[in-house]
């Protein structure tokens, strides 16, 4: 399957895909650029979505908890548990100590978006950051805020100046300008609302290779071509490559989403899943067969 119906596309690149901080090299942004370029080939305006490098969140959250003495309790529990859940904050602290942890923690992605502009301008690609903050509007619900509105003006001056556009993810801001942030997996949100708000397709990198039919950690899973929205909320939150805020968003909109890993998306792109609507599944399931493709 192609980009064929493709005006544009919306790239997030998840903390897999960007590896861990300390042992990061110049190799994991050249894979970025080709993904980039790849595309550029084939007529595709390109917006990218960083995560923060693998774990760093949860490395930031840790050491606020950490030195926090309020949120001493939560660290204790992620020591034994390895996985702070954010609604404990919701539950249990004043939304001024939310705010605080979510500035705290939002700094990973704005951190490695700076890092894929300074390597693609190192390469003589004009890049630019945009800060979600001042184009994503959200709720005040600071440690899982809801998408309100995205303002695309800068984003669409970058493309018609053939800048790529780098967008933070996870993050964005109160209309009082409060930093908040999207809740777990929240960069694939901010990227397929983008995606909406533009127009534009949704393609989620991740660490495997798209939706599977079972744990694909079980063995014997089999690779699904293409879902629906609705078989996506069927799926335990725990196992899916994919959350229901974003999904809800691409449904909501009309718009796919693409899950794939990067290596296959440069060598072999058919390998990767397609969320879409119930109807294009059913046509889809014509070409590939029922087995792999799910309403």
């Amino acid at each position: 399957m192609t980009h064929s119906k493709m005006r544009g596309v919306v790239n997030k690149f998840g903390g897999s895909p960007l590896g861990m901080l300390e042992s990061a090299a110049p190799e994991q942004f050249a894979v970025f650029k080709n993904v980039i370029e790849a595309q550029r080939k084939q007529g595709i305006q390109s917006v990218q979505v960083l995560s923060a490098f693998k774990k760093e969140t949860d490395r930031l959250l840790n050491c606020f908890c950490k030195l926090i003495p309020e949120f001493r309790e939560i660290y204790d529990e992620t020591i034994r548990d390895k996985f702070i859940n954010l609604d404990k904050f919701h539950q249990k602290y004043p939304r001024e100590l939310q705010s605080a942890c979510a500035s705290a923690i939002l700094t990973g992605e704005l951190f490695s978006s700076p890092v894929l502009m300074g390597y693609l301008l190192s390469k003589g690609i004009k890049a630019a950051v945009i800060q979600p903050s001042q184009i994503i509007i959200t709720d005040d619900n600071y440690l899982n805020a809801d998408i309100v509105d995205i303002k695309t003006d800068k984003i669409m001056t970058a493309l018609a100046n053939d800048i790529v556009p780098i967008v933070p993810g996870f993050q964005g801001a109160t209309a009082n300008g409060d930093l908040t942030v999207t809740g777990r997996n929240g960069t694939d949100y901010v990227a397929v609302a983008l995606a909406a708000k533009l127009g534009f397709d949704a393609i989620l990198f991740k660490d495997v290779d798209g939706v599977f039919d079972r744990d694909p950690k079980l063995g014997g899973a089999k690779l699904l071509r293409c879902v629906s929205y609705d078989f996506m909320y069927g799926l335990d939150e725990s196992s899916t490559p994919v959350y229901n805020k974003a999904v809800k968003v691409a449904h909501e909109f009309g718009i796919d989403i693409r899950v794939c890993s990067l290596e296959n998306y440069l060598n072999n792109p058919d390998v990767c899943t397609i969320i879409t609507s119930k109807d294009q599944v059913a046509e889809m399931a014509k070409e590939f067969g029922g087995d792999v493709c799910q309403v």
